[in-house]
């Protein structure tokens, strides 16, 4: 799992790359950086609307490491370049199991959750694709910095935390499997509150665990 931030390939503006020179420059370091990590599955945050990027990815992935890797289509379009997360994977290794599902509490297109089976076991997981709000920007009322030491928006990432584990019952019956993975860029540290609000409900923190 990446924040590839603001990996943009079209529609160019302040946010990322402004111009498509300065998007090989990214390209050629990401594509090179994820070669070297070799991943069957790949979830990646702060990557363009639409399918472009994505593809983009799995094209370089094939590439330049002799597998075939494709993407997820989540039937996001182009919107000028806010930022949504995404999957790519090896299809010579897994098979996604059913069509992707959106959580889009607070934030749209930030919240993504899929199923892939690994070939060679048949074995089933979930993997849940998380982008919290980040601690940036005033807010207002809950949402204001409260001086703890968690930023802004802290509220708005605890229900977000609270959707991931309202919604679960309905993937993992979806999925008809329970093993179910948290991933993505959360915006908070491990002692923070959207994380043992995650705890508190029954995850584990395999960090820690680890």
């Amino acid at each position: 799992c990446m924040n590839l931030e603001y990996y943009i390939v079209e529609a160019f503006d302040s946010y990322g790359p402004t111009n498509n020179t300065e998007h090989q420059a990214q390209r050629a370091k990401v594509s090179k950086a994820l070669a070297l990590i070799n991943a069957d599955i790949y979830a990646f945050v702060e990557i363009q609307l639409g399918q472009g990027a994505l593809a983009e990815l799995a094209a370089d992935l094939t590439k330049n490491t002799g597998r075939n890797f494709t993407y997820i289509n989540d039937g996001s379009s182009i919107d000028e370049t806010f930022t949504k997360a995404g999957f790519v994977y090896c299809s010579d290794m897994v098979t996604p199991h059913k069509t992707i599902q959106h959580n889009d509490t607070y934030l749209e297109n930030r919240k993504k959750v899929q199923a892939f089976i690994e070939k060679a076991t048949g074995e089933k997981f979930i993997l849940s694709l998380n982008h919290f709000k980040a601690k940036s920007g005033g807010g207002s009322g809950a949402n204001k910095d409260q001086g703890d030491g968690q930023g802004s928006y802290n509220a708005a990432r605890v229900k977000e935390a609270q959707s991931i584990l309202s919604n679960y019952p309905f993937y993992t019956s979806y999925f008809d499997d329970e093993d179910f993975l948290i991933v993505g860029d959360l915006n908070a540290y491990g002692k923070e509150d959207p994380i043992t609000t995650l705890t508190d409900g029954g995850m584990i923190d395999l960090h820690r665990t680890f």
